[in-house]
């Protein structure tokens, strides 16, 4: 749908519309979750400890700007999914890069992640996924919108890095923007199946 030429990006107007139409077009399934002000602390001071600790790490300096929103929209997003589905709050604990990639919903022996994205945002996702992901949009610091589940082949087939505004991020060429909303499943779909103890999505 997207031009795959390099380094193209498109207008902020034209970008903010082209994410209300695709966000908007399929937006009943969708659950705004609220963050408690604890957790929001939570969230933020784990946020600051990241960037001091992990500021060595190569990959790290060559990861893009805007880390701090790009950290806390991360992880406000995985407070959105645990809250919503009640299981075990996110890891705060911090390390190495590489011993940190594993399934955000690990804890309930599901081989899924969570990607949020700011709204006016496309979802930055893997441009080969190995895992299904749960999309979310942050509304406000204590509103989060889970928009639903996307498998793999969804995510391969809805995806642009001409949607990646970040010039550092798609100059890495690993990610790209995710604009498939209308082929998500719900997440309370999801949610009757969460007990599984295995991959609800392969």
């Amino acid at each position: 749908m997207f031009s795959t030429e390099e380094n193209v990006f498109m207008e902020d107007t034209y970008y903010q519309n082209l994410f209300e139409h695709f966000y908007g077009w399929d937006n009943k399934k969708y659950v705004k979750v609220e963050i408690s002000a604890d957790q929001l602390k939570q969230a933020k001071d784990f946020v600051k400890e990241v960037i001091k600790r992990k500021s060595t790490e190569t990959h790290y300096k060559k990861d893009g700007r805007h880390k701090e929103t790009r950290h806390l929209t991360g992880i406000l997003g995985e407070f959105a999914v645990t809250n919503y589905l009640q299981i075990d709050k996110p890891d705060l604990s911090i390390g190495k890069s590489r011993d940190y990639d594993n399934p955000d919903l690990m804890r309930i022996n599901c081989n899924i992640g969570i990607k949020t994205s700011l709204f006016y945002n496309f979802p930055a996702v893997p441009l080969w996924p190995n895992r299904p992901e749960i999309i979310c949009i942050k509304l406000t610091d204590r509103v989060i919108s889970i928009c639903g589940l996307a498998s793999i082949p969804v995510i391969l087939g809805y995806q642009s890095q001409r949607l990646i505004k970040d010039p550092k991020l798609r100059a890495r060429n690993k990610k790209s923007g995710f604009w498939g909303f209308h082929k998500l499943r719900s997440i309370e779909e999801f949610a009757r199946y969460k007990n599984l103890k295995k991959p609800y999505i392969k």
